[in-house]
């Protein structure tokens, strides 16, 4: 297995990359396509919005009184092909 190519850069390893994620993105197998981003330790139900709000306020505001998303799908609704508007 060869490995994606890595930052810095260049035009033709920039295409590269970007083929490569929009070949796992097209798959729609959602374990690749969530394999395929940076673990950062992070989850969508995280709460993240009170970090930037204490930041952004200084301290000052420590919560924002939104909380974590709860309204997540277990699986994208399939709506079926996209229109190809340039036939």
């Amino acid at each position: 297995m060869t490995r994606p190519p890595l930052p810095p850069f260049t035009a033709e390893s920039a295409a590269q990359k970007a083929r490569l994620a929009e070949d796992t993105w097209n798959t729609r197998d959602p374990a690749k396509v969530a394999a395929s981003f940076p673990s950062n330790g992070r989850t969508l139900t995280d709460d993240a919005g009170d970090a930037f709000v204490a930041v952004l306020t200084n301290g000052k505001v420590t919560k924002d009184g939104v909380g974590p998303h709860s309204d997540l799908l277990a699986e994208f609704p399939y709506l079926g092909l996209p229109l190809n508007r340039w036939d």
